[in-house]
C-alpha cells in the first residue's frame, strides 16, 4: 500500500509497472486534499488545476492496469458555499476528463454496475 500526497501523478509514475494493478481510492478525497491546500480558494484552485492536468497528462502512458475509485457528488442538492460548489463542479470535470481517457468506465449504484464505457 502506498499513500500518495497531493501529487498523485508523480506517485503513480513511481510505482506503475507492466506487472501490477494499482487501485486509486479515492479521487474525491484527493480533490479535497488539493482544494484544502490553501485557505485562499483561488490559490487552491490553481494548485488543483496543476495536479489534475499532471494526472491527465500521464494516465495514458502508465504501464499496467489502474483502477480509479471515486464518489459521484453531482446528483444531489447543489451546495450553497463556494468551496462546496467548487468541489462538486471540479469532481464532475475530473470524472469527465478522466473517463475520456479510460478504456472502461463503470458507475456502480447499490452494488449494481452500469457500464458507461468499454
Amino acid at each position: 500500500m502506498v499513500e500518495a500526497d497531493a501529487n498523485l501523478a508523480a506517485t503513480l509514475k513511481s510505482i506503475a509497472n507492466d506487472n501490477n494493478i494499482i487501485l486509486v481510492d479515492c479521487l474525491t478525497l484527493w480533490l479535497t486534499r488539493c482544494l484544502l491546500v490553501d485557505e485562499d480558494l483561488s490559490k487552491a484552485l490553481i494548485f488543483w488545476q496543476q495536479q489534475k492536468e499532471a494526472l491527465l497528462a500521464v494516465v495514458k502512458s502508465l504501464p499496467g492496469e489502474i483502477i480509479f475509485i471515486s464518489n459521484e457528488v453531482g446528483q444531489g442538492v447543489i451546495p450553497m458555499g463556494a468551496l462546496s460548489r467548487t468541489f462538486v463542479d471540479e469532481a464532475g470535470f475530473l470524472h469527465q476528463a478522466l473517463a475520456s481517457q479510460c478504456d472502461r468506465v463503470v458507475f456502480t449504484v447499490a452494488g449494481l454496475p452500469m457500464v458507461l464505457k468499454g
